[in-house]
């Protein structure tokens, strides 16, 4: 592959990873509720969701490609047919307004633990920024959250990595604190492809159009699965780094402050 289409495929596989990674992954909550919770299988089970999120992932941008895509509206109703594709949309629509919500209630929450600033005054901030960016047209919204996830992987391995180096309790006992009453069930491969799951539909809109605006079918497949990699390899760290601090994660509302906050109490 040259060196352009390369390029091309990595900006799109750090959007795809920027998407997926919203406030819940940056507080620690969402890691530790459907994998840390679990113990060290917990790092099985982060494998299982990776690997689907990349060969699912590579086949909505491949459709998106196909069907030179517009929309999620055009995948949806090719794979469902008309009437259960509206149904689905409208499921969608409804699904990503909370993943919204969440996300949103998420960033407000880290504003107040690490400014200081009212959790409703985080939330207006990030609401602003977010309008500001839906003004842009969509490979300009790519560029910057392509652009933004380099320093959000940066910073993961800073502060992960002097928590794997430097665990709260050791890795040996970490299952004795693994509290499956925080899981959304006791298996943690059931939870792995839950997770899986909802972060997809999070991405099918994103995946879709990000298809149908790569110049060539291998730019939008490599891209996704590049995506993939990336999101397992933050994933891993966020996990790791959570299961270093038990069992305060479990008494936390986000888990990955007090894990900065043993750089830099």
């Amino acid at each position: 592959m040259s060196q352009g289409k390369n390029f091309s495929s990595w900006r799109i596989g750090f959007a795809y990873a920027g998407i997926i990674v919203g406030a819940g992954f940056s507080t620690g909550q969402e890691v530790l509720q459907f994998f840390a919770s679990h113990g060290l299988v917990s790092i099985l089970g982060i494998i299982v969701a990776a690997l689907i999120l990349m060969f699912a992932g590579r086949q909505a941008a491949k459709l998106g490609f196909r069907l030179n895509a517009e929309s999620h509206e055009t995948p949806l109703r090719v794979l469902f047919g008309p009437k259960v594709g509206l149904v689905v949309d409208y499921a969608l629509i409804f699904f990503l307004y909370g993943i919204a919500v969440v996300m949103i209630a998420g960033s407000g929450a880290t504003f107040n633990q690490s400014f200081g600033i009212h959790p409703q005054l985080g939330v207006i901030i990030i609401i602003a920024f977010a309008g500001l960016t839906l003004l842009l047209d969509f490979n300009k919204i790519i560029s910057i959250i392509g652009g933004i996830t380099p320093l959000l992987i940066i910073a993961v391995i800073i502060i992960t990595g002097y928590n794997i180096l430097n665990p709260v309790v050791p890795y040996s006992e970490v299952d004795d604190f693994a509290d499956l009453t925080r899981t959304p069930s006791n298996f943690w491969w059931f939870d792995a492809i839950t997770y899986a799951g909802l972060a997809l539909a999070t991405a099918f809109s994103f995946l879709s159009i990000m298809g149908s605006e790569a110049s060539r079918h291998v730019i939008a497949r490599r891209g996704a699965i590049y995506g993939g990699l990336i999101i397992m390899l933050l994933m891993l760290l966020v996990n790791v780094g959570v299961l270093s601090i038990m069992p305060e994660a479990n008494t936390v509302p986000l888990p990955a402050m007090t894990m900065a906050d043993q750089i830099a109490p």
